[in-house]
């Protein structure tokens, strides 16, 4: 196949795959007359870089990944398991959502424990992330800290986190919002090393990284940055 039918199977532009075949990731034949031909094998390899690239791989990791093929099955398998929980997360949160919808319609009612199904703020999805910033030791010693006891560290962030939501409109250098800060500095210092300035970026995070902030704001309009602002308001 030429390069502009593999751009149109794959839906990718024609300078998408001169830029793979320009730093190695994908490098097609070339026929007596300069043109590039691709055959099967780089469509299959097409495929999977692809496919990791919709799960926002960068492309050196890509590489390095299609360049050890003995681990790709296995890297496959942990991305189908990440996928389905993925999926059953926001099948969860779907559910709520419609019960949110019904109730205001009039035709449902939930309980307090009803409105954050699917809300779940104890597990990590951005592990990998945090292992490329800080280290895999670092993020399997936190990890091994709550080990037995994740139901408990689970219960103590939601329960810290609707704290927040309830004080939403107060001040967050107030006495509540103090002592609520306070115990969520605690717990994480519970699962790893945090400074205060640690403590402080982390808080700043939750406005300035959209998927945290989106996280956070689902129990309520501008609770991640009243809990930013709270944070920084902390001495210890």
């Amino acid at each position: 196949m030429y390069i502009q039918q593999v751009a149109a199977l794959a839906n990718v532009s024609v300078r998408t795959l001169h830029h793979y075949d320009e730093i190695g990731l994908l490098r097609p034949n070339r026929l007596a007359n300069g043109y590039r031909h691709y055959d099967d094998k780089h469509i299959e390899r097409l495929q999977r870089i692809l496919f990791y690239r919709a799960l926002h791989m960068p492309l050196e990791q890509i590489q390095r990944l299609l360049n050890e093929e003995q681990n790709e099955l296995e890297t496959l398998q942990k991305q189908r398991e990440k996928l389905i929980k993925q999926r059953d997360a926001y099948d969860e949160l779907i559910a709520t959502i419609e019960k949110t919808i019904r109730t205001y319609e009039g035709e449902n009612t939930m309980t307090n424990e009803e409105r954050f199904e699917g809300m779940n703020f104890n597990d990590d999805p951005y592990r990998e992330e945090a292992e490329q910033k800080w280290g895999k030791s670092a993020v399997d010693w936190a990890r091994q800290s709550v080990a037995g006891r994740e139901q408990e560290v689970k219960e103590q962030m939601q329960t810290i986190f609707k704290r927040y939501a309830s004080l939403v409109g107060t001040e967050p250098q107030g006495e509540e919002a103090q002592a609520v800060t306070k115990e969520w500095y605690e717990l994480l210092n519970t699962l790893g090393d945090y400074p205060l300035s640690t403590f402080h970026a982390l808080g700043e995070m939750y406005v300035q990284d959209e998927r945290f902030k989106a996280n956070l704001d689902q129990l309520g309009d501008g609770v991640a940055q009243f809990m930013r602002d709270a944070m920084q308001q902390y001495k210890g």
